[in-house]
């Protein structure tokens, strides 16, 4: 067993509490903003269930404290299925991921390249739905496989999901080079494979499941939620209000 405390995953959401949650983050992005050309905007959302993500173009950060927990109940659910390192569950191992995942949505903010990324994603998800329109894919069945799919739709399927995880890899590498190490556990545990897993995770990119357009759906709700906080944020704007929400 790789934490030898897995049993007190129940303890993260104390930990989490303890460490001022917004308040957590917001001091990372602060000092994060102090090393970098872009002032980073954070929306926090104590009760919305959102996952962790960036919107470049608004150089702004979503977080909520569900989306942070569930990473980091990922994360720790990685950690215990290898066995070459024990990463106990802390207050302090809790604080490094944090700083660990914000540094990596930051990277998401700081690529020049994720505009053509996300382009060229957009190509491949209409080129998949004019395929699965041709080949009269029903996406209620959960019997289709990498056996039984269009070779051409399987084709498409690992292009999009091959960009993801450039986008992904790039985001990393940016973050490797702005986040400040204050010690050999930050380090381990931004560089550790459990980390790099739940990252991935956190957008659909694992190996293609018995249905792989659950890949491709899941990423409606979040498109849905995401455009409704952002058309928020701009309506207040106009109005001439301030988007509270935002650091």
């Amino acid at each position: 067993m790789a934490c030898d405390n897995i049993f007190d995953i129940n303890y993260i959401s104390k930990y989490y509490n303890n460490l001022g949650e917004k308040k957590l983050f917001k001091n990372f992005i602060k000092e994060f903003n102090s090393k970098i050309d872009k002032k980073v905007h954070l929306y926090y959302s104590h009760r919305k269930d959102m996952p962790i993500c960036a919107l470049p173009k608004l150089k702004v950060l979503l977080i909520s404290k569900i989306g942070f927990l569930s990473f980091c109940y990922n994360f720790y659910f990685y950690v215990n299925t290898f066995d070459y390192y024990n990463i106990s569950i802390s207050q302090e191992n809790l604080k490094i991921i944090a700083k660990c995942v914000i540094s990596h949505e930051i990277g998401h903010i700081l690529d020049d390249s994720i505009s053509n990324n996300k382009f060229e994603n957009s190509k491949i998800l209409t080129d998949i739905i004019q395929k699965m329109i041709d080949y009269n894919i029903d996406i209620s069945k959960d019997d289709y496989n990498k056996n039984t799919l269009p070779k051409e739709l399987e084709d498409s399927v690992v292009i999009f999901k091959k960009n993801l995880v450039e986008r992904e890899s790039t985001a990393w590498e940016i973050a490797k080079n702005i986040i400040d190490f204050k010690s050999e556990k930050e380090k381990f545990i931004f560089n550790n494979p459990s980390f790099i897993s739940t990252l991935n995770t956190s957008v659909p990119l694992g190996i293609i499941p018995l249905n792989p357009f659950g890949i491709l759906l899941s990423f409606l709700p979040p498109i849905i939620k995401y455009s409704s906080i952002v058309l928020t944020f701009f309506h207040k704007k106009r109005a001439g209000k301030s988007p509270r929400p935002f650091l």
